[in-house]
């Protein structure tokens, strides 16, 4: 709760202020990705083969910006391995088959 109040209250001598003082952001960081996320879905990107193809990733801020780019070449290298382990299950049925018909 306390954290939230920190979104609102703008006054000096307020909680906002002596977290500042403090040097605790006021915003709390899974506050601001979720703000990040709503501002992409109002621009239409709403899965990470969509963020893929975004043009504007200059206007995400670069905490969201690292995560997405994380999240779609971890994406890409599983269809990769999905990729070589599909053909790897193929050449062995082939095999199979073939040592069977004999």
């Amino acid at each position: 709760m306390c954290q939230w109040r920190c979104l609102c209250v703008g006054q000096t001598g307020t909680l906002q202020s002596s977290r500042r003082r403090e040097g605790k952001s006021s915003i709390p960081p899974g506050y601001q990705l979720f703000e990040d996320a709503r501002g992409l879905a109002e621009q239409d990107v709403f899965f990470i083969n969509q963020w893929k193809e975004f043009g504007q990733k200059d206007t995400v801020p670069y905490r969201t910006k690292g995560r997405l780019e994380a999240a779609l070449k971890r994406v890409e290298e599983e269809e990769i391995r999905r990729a070589i382990a599909a053909t790897v299950i193929l050449d062995e049925r082939v095999y199979r088959s073939v040592l069977n018909a004999t």
